[in-house]
């Protein structure tokens, strides 16, 4: 599933999983900003205009769009520590009336996707792209990012963001060459005890804080099994819990003291990996998120607790013990930004100059002399066990059961098609057809050894998230093959253009080649590519077997020739 040569060269020295870092420039040094998987995690929302961070110097805002501070002394940079041969997995999002929406996330009535703006934006830059939805068509300019409809005029905003990855905040942060930590702090893990208190794993039980965080770091979707001199016990890392596998008795863990849920079937169904919705959460400009579910696409307001769906609804849970109570932080929203009580000075409501009330039924703020009233939040303190976050929010479905007699395979380095086994895998073909049957057009993700995978059940492909690398998969019963399906040597991939055929060639005039549309093609022999030329962009269809420009409409007859 992997090379040596792969290893080496990212693993090999110490290497790391997560491949960004935000740095501040501080008297003319760049300096790395520490817990920065918080700021990633916010930057990947499009919604995010941007976010206040507290620092050694004092809170300074960071603007997403423009990647500028509030503090003119100030500078930020986001760097990307990539293999050269990789891309950062991006998204493009546009401004509707309320909500910001990805391109493609709204049915096949839109000729493009983000993935295809994206390829067009890293050919030109400076350049403008066009497409339709429907029978509308639109343009989109690069350099003011945003998209113009070619009927009405009507501009709206549009921007690209990273996809939230796998391997935010998982990882020891990568020391950059000219950088500087804050802080050199080692990850601890505490569970809580029948008195309340939070206590470190250590010597009285078979593992430590140390042995915790290397099997975290291995899979942080996977369990731990240890003992103590009475009891067998299970962490949980998804759910951030410590089962009594004798007694049953859960725990909670890493100072954990929230849970999120969701009602599903007049069942409350614990949402995995709660702590991304919970660091958005804690930021008082954060409106809400959108989740993705085996249900579809669902957005929760912070605001009000409840869902886009009817009929779904969420809650918060607290699992802190009876004597202790949340921190939490009061904010107003004044001209541009929400602001803590009391963050600006020492003046209170009751000040010299003004007179305010608040009306929490309303959640409002008034001035009392004239009359401005101004929205207030209430948000949870983002605690330090908090951030964290991993992967894309997942809702787990209400069975578990798998469907035996289905094997998953993924195509080897020699063309061979090889199953999933553990402990080589941290899953097998029963676990991925569990996951599958929850969610056929979902995702799945995986470890082996030290590498992070994404299964696309989708596109019947597995993922390198560190390298980009694709593979081939495919499902079958029992030791049966799915017909159809070659290595694809010897193939070639033309289209005719008035009356000659003429072979995909990758380079300065076309965006692939036709070993990238047979790879495409054996991945889903019945669905569609999009690719782009210097003046174009177009759709191949495998089943009409034709090309489109998504421009004019001109259809060409596209063919797949033995060489």
């Amino acid at each position: 599933m992997y090379t040596e040569e792969e290893e080496d060269y990212y693993f090999g020295s110490g290497g790391s999983g997560k491949y960004f870092e935000w740095q501040l420039l501080i008297k003319n040094q760049w300096m790395r900003i520490d817990n920065d998987h918080v700021i990633e995690t916010h930057y990947c929302q499009p919604g995010a205009k941007g976010m206040t961070i507290n620092t050694t110097v004092g809170k300074v805002f960071i603007d997403f769009d423009t990647l500028e501070t509030s503090n003119e002394d100030f500078r930020v940079q986001r760097l990307i520590v990539l293999p050269p041969d990789q891309t950062e997995d991006v998204s493009w999002y546009f401004r509707d009336d309320h909500l910001w929406c990805e391109y493609g996330s709204r049915g096949p009535s839109t000729s493009v996707s983000s993935k295809d703006i994206e390829r067009h934006f890293t050919l030109y830059p400076e350049g403008s792209l066009r497409f339709t939805v429907g029978s509308n068509g639109y343009s989109i300019d690069f350099p003011s990012m945003t998209q113009t409809n070619l009927k009405t005029g009507l501009q709206r905003k549009i921007r690209r963001r990273p996809k939230y990855a796998n391997s935010a905040g998982f990882y020891s942060p990568p020391v950059l060459a000219g950088s500087t930590s804050l802080s050199s702090e080692e990850p601890k893990w505490e569970f809580m005890n029948e008195y309340g208190k939070w206590t470190e794993y250590q010597k009285h039980s078979s593992i430590s804080s140390a042995d915790i965080e290397v099997q975290y770091q291995r899979n942080p979707y996977s369990q731990l099994t240890f003992t103590t001199k009475k009891f067998k016990y299970e962490l949980d890392f998804a759910a951030m819990t410590q089962r009594n596998l004798s007694t049953n008795t859960i725990s909670a863990m890493n100072n954990k003291c929230f849970e999120w849920q969701m009602l599903v079937e007049n069942q409350w169904l614990r949402i995995d990996n709660d702590h991304v919705i919970e660091t958005h959460y804690c930021q008082p400009g954060a409106k809400g998120m959108t989740i993705n579910t085996n249900m579809g696409q669902i957005f929760i307001d912070f605001d009000t607790l409840e869902t886009s769906q009817e009929g779904r609804q969420v809650q918060r849970l607290s699992l802190l013990p009876p004597d202790q109570t949340e921190e939490v932080g009061w904010y107003f929203k004044d001209d541009r930004l929400w602001c803590e009580y009391g963050s600006k000075g020492s003046s209170t409501l009751n000040s010299s100059v003004s007179s305010y009330s608040i009306d929490f039924s309303t959640m409002t703020q008034t001035n009392l002399t004239t009359g401005l009233q101004r929205n207030i939040r209430r948000r949870p303190k983002l605690s330090s066990s908090t951030a964290g976050g991993y992967s894309t929010t997942v809702l787990p479905g209400p069975s578990q059961q798998s469907v035996p007699g289905f094997k998953w395979e993924f195509m080897g380095d020699r063309g061979q098609w090889t199953e999933y086994q553990a402990p080589i895998c941290s899953c097998d073909s029963s676990a991925i057809e569990r996951e599958y049957m929850l969610n056929p057009q979902g995702q799945f993700h995986f470890t082996t050894h030290k590498y992070l995978y994404t299964l696309d059940f989708s596109r019947m492909c597995q993922i390198n998230n560190i390298f980009g690398t694709t593979r081939a998969v495919r499902r079958t019963a029992g030791s049966g093959v799915q017909p159809g399906i070659s290595s694809g040597t010897g193939l070639r991939w033309q289209f005719q253009d008035e009356g000659i055929w003429k072979d995909y060639t990758q380079g300065n005039q076309c965006s692939v080649s036709s070993q990238d549309i047979e790879l495409q093609y054996q991945r889903n022999p019945s669905g569609t590519l999009i690719f782009y030329t210097r003046d174009f962009s177009y759709e191949l269809n495998f089943s009409a077997m034709t090309q489109r420009n998504l421009s004019t409409n001109t259809v060409r007859a596209v063919r797949r020739i033995q060489q």
